[in-house]
């Protein structure tokens, strides 16, 4: 079994895959990211917070999960683009299946970003997901709904 992050991050990338079945998704971080492969999907955890909150060693586990889609910026409608993206995003959020491991899980963040400095123009949607989960002490594999 996997850490209860990775199987997150492969609930989240299989619901991803679906509805956005032309771009490259990855679950994990994807720093070179070369202009055959836009428009691209990435995800990462950037940080976790833990408290225990039984006397039992049960875990309460908050992690950021950042999913960043990066796109060629070449239309004239680039917001509403970023835009579009955000509701696809949202609706794939909603049914990964993610019940089974996450106690709750919200949208907190989302960060717009822009460049013109590579061959293409490019543009990203960044949005940050908390997501709640517990684990008993010792044990990061197991979620316990």
């Amino acid at each position: 079994m996997a850490h209860v992050r990775t199987q997150i991050r492969n609930l989240v990338k299989s619901a991803l895959k679906t509805a956005f079945p032309s771009y490259s998704i990855f679950s994990s971080r994807k720093y070179a990211i070369n202009s055959d492969e836009l428009p691209v999907i990435d995800m990462k955890f950037l940080n976790e917070n833990s408290e225990t909150i039984s006397m039992d060693n049960l875990h309460q586990n908050t992690a950021s999960l950042y999913i960043r889609t990066t796109i060629a910026a070449a239309s004239e409608n680039l917001d509403d683009d970023l835009d579009s993206i955000s509701v696809l995003l949202d609706a794939a959020m909603d049914g990964a299946g993610l019940d089974n491991i996450v106690k709750h899980w919200d949208l907190v963040q989302t960060n717009f970003t822009d460049s013109a400095d590579g061959v293409k123009p490019l543009a990203e949607i960044v949005m940050r997901y908390d997501m709640v989960y517990h684990t008993r002490g010792g044990n990061s594999e197991v979620a316990i709904t």
